[in-house]
């Protein structure tokens, strides 16, 4: 219950108890049918407080009404009928029904509590699943993509090495043609954009990971906050780095996680075209070490999240959707996984979680 809930409802039992006890005092004190009539009025708020309140009021609201009645009591002391003991002994009922009815209710919240954390932890293990199964399925298709990449990129990048060569031989050989040179510088420029694009495409297909060594986390994050300052001067974004001390060394491809992690930094950048705030951080995730970057930039669509970390899927008019890509190549080759938690507008958190080796979890 809500403190209103709790507040409204003392309120209704204290005004019953009210209620019953002026009627009596008027009604109810020379005339037994009066009596009788509000002292069992008196269970009324007695079983209200046990159900709303459990144990707790299961006992002092019968202690308020017994109190409530003994003026009654002590008034016909000493001549009572027989016939009128029974009623006196049913304000016991009052305590023995408060104290069952409150006891009943208190086992059963604790049994719905128990049943509600049953069902919110089947709903994480379910969750859990999906997403392993997910991540299962994306690295099979990026797998798979990867070589076919790799495949088209090395056939391209061959004919475009021997273009690239015979122009610069024209421009040698024509330096005098004012005109051939224009267009040879054009096509100059245009070959090595397609040379930069497949780059990105063989970056993708390669295995991310390469050599495994030891890696600090505090060194590594402050080597692409250094490698990125200038990027995040220029598109006025303020970048916070918050990294305990004491986190365990990992071992790991450094090369790797740092294009992992200047990828998401670039992407956050997009997603504050106006400029904004920028945190990476770093701790301890059960048997993992998380590595995050959040921004205060425009968030993710929940349609487009399933498909953030596809090849060639991009929100951006420029962008060949390769960025997320490559990250996911990146941790799954390590043996992690991402964590992605955004709202429209409110900025996006991306969590690297990386595996730590058995005995590294409580420190360095």
């Amino acid at each position: 219950m809500t403190v209103k809930e709790r507040q409204r409802d003392f309120l209704i039992i204290a005004l019953a108890f009210a209620l019953i006890t002026a009627g009596h005092i008027v009604h109810g004190y020379y005339r037994v049918e009066y009596r009788t009539l509000y002292r069992l009025l008196y269970f009324i708020p007695v079983i209200f407080a046990a159900f709303r309140f459990g144990l707790k009021g299961g006992i002092v609201a019968p202690l308020v009404a017994s109190v409530l009645y003994l003026p009654d009591i002590a008034l016909f002391v000493g001549r009572i009928s027989a016939d009128q003991i029974p009623d006196i002994l049913d304000v016991l009922l009052f305590n023995v029904i408060g104290w069952i009815t409150g006891v009943m209710v208190h086992l059963e919240s604790r049994r719905n509590l128990s049943y509600r954390a049953l069902v919110r932890e089947l709903a994480f293990r379910a969750y859990e699943k999906r997403q392993l199964e997910e991540q299962i399925h994306r690295s099979e298709r990026l797998a798979s993509l990867g070589q076919l990449v790799a495949g088209m990129a090395h056939e391209i990048r061959n004919p475009l090495g021997i273009a690239n060569t015979t122009v610069q031989v024209m421009k040698k050989e024509y330096r005098d043609d004012q005109n051939l040179q224009e267009y040879a510088t054009v096509i100059l420029d245009e070959l090595d954009r397609m040379n930069r694009v497949l780059g990105q495409f063989l970056n993708f297909a390669r295995p991310a990971a390469g050599e495994s060594k030891p890696v600090k986390i505090p060194e590594l994050i402050e080597s692409v906050r250094s490698l990125t300052s200038r990027y995040l001067k220029e598109h006025a974004v303020t970048c916070f780095v918050d990294v305990p001390g004491g986190l365990p060394e990992i071992t790991a491809d450094a090369g790797a996680l740092k294009q992992a992690l200047v990828n998401l930094i670039f992407n956050s950048v997009d997603a504050m075209p106006s400029g904004g705030r920028l945190m990476l951080s770093a701790g301890l995730s059960q048997n993992h070490l998380k590595i995050t970057v959040s921004d205060t930039g425009l968030g993710i669509r929940p349609e487009d999240r399933p498909k953030i970390f596809d090849p060639f899927f991009s929100t951006k008019e420029t962008g060949f959707g390769l960025g997320l890509a490559v990250v996911h190549r990146i941790i799954d080759a390590h043996g992690g996984y991402i964590e992605v938690d955004s709202e429209p507008g409110s900025g996006a958190s991306v969590s690297l979680n990386l595996p730590l080796k058995v005995g590294e979890e409580g420190g360095a």
